[in-house]
């Protein structure tokens, strides 16, 4: 009973952190909108923040002995498409919003609909043009910038499992 008491406020806990992530991303959207923003830089706090709870989140969810980490590409390509399951709903509704924002001279043309497609798929922080980094929701390069780090961490979790 007791054992049971502690995997509740263990997950209680987790959930708690997850539940910042989710306001260090509402966070995040706020500073790239135009929205009038606090004079602090909220962009790079939560992104310090976001990077540093996700590495935890990371290593505490493979860290008990029963976790089995994904060492092919086909375990890490499933790992990505379930924290895609998680984010991308969110990341739409925020496109949605910007679109909605944008003004009507700006939504029919060529450029807007490639950066469109590139934000949509998450693949802007690829692109070699600059403006399209911050297309629409300027938050999403963030998203698309740590698909990178999703696709790696199965691999480097191995490596760092194998070392000790």
């Amino acid at each position: 009973m007791g054992s049971q008491s502690n995997i509740s406020r263990r997950n209680a806990r987790i959930g708690s952190l997850m539940g910042l992530k989710v306001i260090a991303i509402l966070l995040l959207f706020w500073w790239h909108s135009d929205i009038p923003n606090p004079v602090i830089d909220l962009g790079a706090r939560t992104c310090e923040f976001f990077f540093v709870v996700s590495g935890f989140l990371v290593a505490y969810n493979y860290s008990s002995p029963s976790a089995s980490l994904p060492s092919t590409w086909n375990e890490s390509c499933i790992y990505v498409k379930s924290k895609l399951c998680g984010m991308w709903p969110l990341h739409f509704v925020a496109f949605l919003i910007c679109l909605f924002l944008m003004p009507s001279s700006e939504i029919i043309s060529l450029k807007t609909l490639l950066q469109a497609v590139m934000n949509l798929f998450l693949l802007q922080s690829w692109s070699l043009d600059s403006q399209t980094f911050f297309a629409f929701n300027g938050t999403s390069w963030f998203l698309s910038s740590i698909l990178f780090c999703y696709f790696i961490s199965p691999f480097l979790l191995m490596t760092i499992s194998s070392k000790k």
